[in-house]
């Protein structure tokens, strides 16, 4: 059984994806990306982690609850999300047509509305839903860090 996530992209393999699709331009596809950020309104209570594990389903039109998805179903999983961090919430697609990443936007919003109290409980909750043209993805950069790598070793600059 493998361990790999279907769900889960690295800021490295997203990049690598883009990549792809740019040497390879042929058709009118390219890759997208799904920002979503949610912010409690009424109180300053936080959003449990619980909530945030269930939008890769909802991205992909996976109905919420137990059940199972066949292997010959896995590619419906058209949106992977980017590791990162807590605020935003970023996805990115598979190769598609404009109108194909729309219609999920689209069905996202509806879905979030539809089934707002099995996701957020009785938290009030302001969604904001972005969606992009991915023309390029970097991978993630460390800024400021404690030790620059050199061929001698470590270096310090403290």
């Amino acid at each position: 059984m493998s361990s790999a996530s279907h769900f889960i992209i690295s800021s490295q393999e997203a990049g690598a994806r883009v990549r792809e699709k740019k040497k390879n331009i042929q058709d009118d596809k390219c890759c997208y990306l799904l920002q979503l950020s949610f912010q409690p309104i009424y109180s300053d209570v936080q959003i449990p982690n619980s909530c945030y594990t269930k939008l890769p389903r909802l991205v992909n039109g996976i109905p919420l609850g137990p059940g199972l998805m066949g292997r010959d179903q896995l590619n419906s999983i058209r949106w992977r999300y980017i590791e990162g961090g807590p605020k935003i919430h970023t996805f990115i697609s598979v190769p598609m047509h404009e109108d194909e990443a729309e219609e999920t936007k689209k069905s996202l919003i509806s879905r979030l509305v539809k089934q707002s109290q099995s996701v957020f409980g009785d938290i009030s909750v302001r969604a904001t839903v972005i969606l992009s043209h991915c023309i390029h993805f970097d991978d993630d950069i460390i800024l400021n860090d404690i030790a620059v790598s050199m061929e001698e070793g470590l270096h310090f600059r403290d």
